[in-house]
């Protein structure tokens, strides 16, 4: 039976939707990325734990450098554009 492109399609993106909650409820965050102000350093830390580890996992450089560069929890705004206000806010106090 052959099966549809359009349907490979949707499968790949429920996979990928499930992959990305899951890492979500790991780390704690909400389907926004917000997580509660007293949780953030840790979940952020979990964040950066898990990053590192994704990273040595990789296979070959070129997969690093693809996900270092495309990173699913890097902080960017609706039109794609890292933001690290969050962080810089954090840092002031």
């Amino acid at each position: 039976m052959r099966v549809s492109p359009a349907l490979r399609l949707q499968a790949a993106q429920v996979e990928a939707d499930e992959q990305l909650q899951a890492c979500r409820d790991i780390m704690g965050m909400g389907t926004e990325g917000w997580v509660p102000l007293e949780e953030y350093d840790g979940i952020k830390g979990r964040e950066r734990q898990s990053r590192a580890d994704t990273i040595e996992a990789a296979e070959t450089e070129e997969e690093r450098r693809a996900l270092d560069a495309h990173w699913m929890f890097d902080d960017v705004d609706e039109e794609g554009r890292w933001c690290g206000i969050v962080d810089s806010l954090l840092q002031s106090d």
